[in-house]
């Protein structure tokens, strides 16, 4: 039987917050003490490449490929971060065994350009008193959460209600419970994720199962469904219209967040933590989950059958996406 097990990740977490070291106050926002207490002790140095290197990608998210390619890594939670981070061979083991996106793949491809700098940002954090300061203070918030969240999963009876939907193929499924991950919930290697300590039980509950259903189908077997959906009006006026911050790309990827979406809300939803979805989804990422009303609206209305597979589900409801009338 397979079991949930959440554990708190001090490699995780300082890999989450070099989002805050960004300076953009997109993170900053969310981390400004930490921030403030941080980023001033940082050399004048690091500071100028690393603002360099993000302006070079244009994008100041690096977490997400740093948590996934450090998963990839056995026993990634027991050794140096800075050892992961350069251990590139250890990551291509496993990183084509995976089932990330093909935009994710190419990102962690690109890790060994810079590598080196984010060793170098995550030494002069821990010179500063990071490592001490998360574990006297940010560690005992993630172990608070972990009791509630073992409670409250299995209350829920959370991965029978997913595999309705999807096999998980993971023996067990770990949560890594993180204190700078916020706002965004990450799936990591073999079915694992990232979550963050402070978010309501809703967002958690949401977060769990979205997480999970990624990847909701092969896109091999579903292309022509997706083709249709790429071609909808509606659909290519909201990934054009997409806040760049949290922007998906490509089209595939950002119909396949919008079906997860839809999922992780249902899941949410038939566990009694979201009471208004549409008004969810209407606010959610800025209203760009188009899709995910619709197929919740389907999912209520005429729910997979025990036997039937998610790919052919799926099918199905674009054929009828039309014909559907959301409240």
């Amino acid at each position: 039987m397979k079991n949930i097990k959440f554990r708190s990740s001090y490699n995780l977490d300082i890999s989450s917050f070099l989002n805050v070291m960004s300076a953009d106050e997109y993170y900053v926002n969310f981390y400004r003490d930490e921030f403030e207490r941080f980023y001033p002790l940082l050399s004048d140095e690091i500071k100028s490449m690393y603002s360099a290197f993000l302006k070079s990608i244009n994008r100041s998210n690096i977490a997400v490929a740093l948590t996934t390619g450090i998963s990839l890594i056995e026993n990634f939670n027991d050794r140096d971060v800075k050892k992961l981070i350069i251990a590139q061979d250890e990551i291509e083991k496993n990183l084509y065994k995976s089932q990330f996106p093909n935009d994710l793949i190419e990102g962690l491809e690109m890790l060994p350009q810079f590598a080196g700098l984010i060793v170098q940002l995550i030494q002069e954090l821990e010179d500063n008193g990071f490592r001490k300061f998360w574990e006297d203070k940010r560690r005992p918030l993630a172990q608070k959460s972990i009791e509630k969240l073992e409670v409250l999963f299995s209350e829920n009876k959370m991965l029978e209600k997913i595999e309705k939907y999807k096999k998980i193929q993971a023996e067990d499924v770990t949560v890594y419970v993180c204190t700078y991950a916020h706002p965004h919930g990450t799936k990591i290697f073999n079915d694992s994720m990232i979550i963050d300590y402070k978010w309501p039980e809703k967002a958690i509950i949401n977060t769990f199962a979205h997480e999970l259903f990624h990847p909701p189908y092969k896109l091999e077997n579903v292309k022509k469904a997706v083709d249709i959906l790429k071609e909808k009006d509606f659909v290519k006026e909201a990934y054009d219209n997409q806040d760049p911050q949290i922007a998906y790309s490509p089209m595939e990827g950002f119909i396949e967040e919008n079906i997860v979406e839809a999922l992780g809300t249902f899941i949410a939803f038939s566990c009694g933590f979201e009471d208004e979805p549409y008004k969810y989804f209407q606010k959610h990422d800025n209203g760009s989950h188009v899709i995910s009303p619709y197929l919740f609206k389907y999912l209520s209305d005429n729910d997979i059958q025990k036997e039937q597979s998610f790919e052919e589900y799926f099918k199905e409801f674009v054929i009828e996406i039309d014909k559907i009338v959301l409240p």
